[in-house]
């Protein structure tokens, strides 16, 4: 489950268009309206629990393992106020909280360790939204929480067409710090180990889904190609139209002697 959480600090800019105290009361009623829904879904699952007639309610049983503390809440930040508040909730209903996010995350590293909270990072190419941060903050980050000992992963912070890009993202956090090898692990076993799939993806062992990819580099070098993969154990065809259009003009400058 993904949620993105209010903003329970006021933005003080001369573009808001709404007073501090009505951003205040906002955020509160946002807070509540969460609220209320988790223990509507709660009481749906206690009552279903204790009479079988009650009414089957889909979004409830999808909600089970998160209200249980199961499976995490993958909570959407902006800062490192919105963290606190996030994680607070979410420990106050006895859920697991995972946060999503560049912004405020380094400000929190102590809160975050403090309460043992993973982290994805939402993207490591971003430049920072405030000019007294250094241009090269998101790529230091990955680093930063690494030796503060921080569960963390990495995302692309992009649209599903470009996770093609994600390997790049972890090799900028190699770039900058990060080990080679762990910096492998936040784009294989660390998501899935905060996803709570570590069973059965994320490693190369035994009895697990042998989802697996073969590059002819290192993974993280933007000159490595994937040359097979397969996807639980299922081979996958990697031909394109461009890889056709390749061979076949590959196959026409062999016959003309080129």
């Amino acid at each position: 489950m993904v949620m993105t959480w209010p903003m329970v600090e006021p933005a003080r800019s001369f573009s808001s268009r709404r007073s501090p105290e009505e951003q205040k009361r906002r955020a509160t009623e946002e807070l509540a309206s969460i609220g209320k829904f988790f223990d509507d879904m709660k009481s749906i699952l206690s009552a279903r629990a204790a009479d079988a007639t009650v009414a089957h309610d889909e979004r409830a049983e999808a909600m089970r393992d998160v209200l249980s503390g199961k499976d995490p809440v993958f909570v959407q930040v902006g800062s490192a106020a919105q963290i606190e508040s996030a994680v607070g909730w979410c420990k106050s209903r006895g859920m697991r909280c995972v946060i999503i996010g560049t912004e405020g995350i380094e400000t929190a590293i102590a809160f975050l360790k403090a309460q043992s909270i993973s982290v994805v990072i939402n993207g490591v190419h971003k430049v920072p939204s405030n000019r007294h941060v250094a241009t090269s903050a998101s790529y230091e980050l990955p680093n930063k929480l690494a030796e503060a000992g921080i569960e963390f992963s990495i995302a692309t912070g992009d649209e599903p067409a470009h996770t093609r890009n994600l390997p790049h993202h972890a090799a900028t956090a190699a770039a900058f710090g990060l080990d080679r090898e762990a910096a492998l692990r936040t784009v294989t076993a660390t998501p899935c180990k905060i996803a709570g799939i570590a069973d059965r993806y994320g490693t190369i062992e035994l009895l697990k889904s042998a989802t697996i990819i073969i590059t002819n580099g290192h993974p993280l070098e933007l000159t490595s190609d994937v040359t097979a993969a397969w996807i639980d154990g299922k081979l996958i065809d990697l031909s394109s139209h461009q890889s056709q259009m390749k061979a076949k003009y590959d196959e026409k400058l062999k016959r003309n002697g080129k």
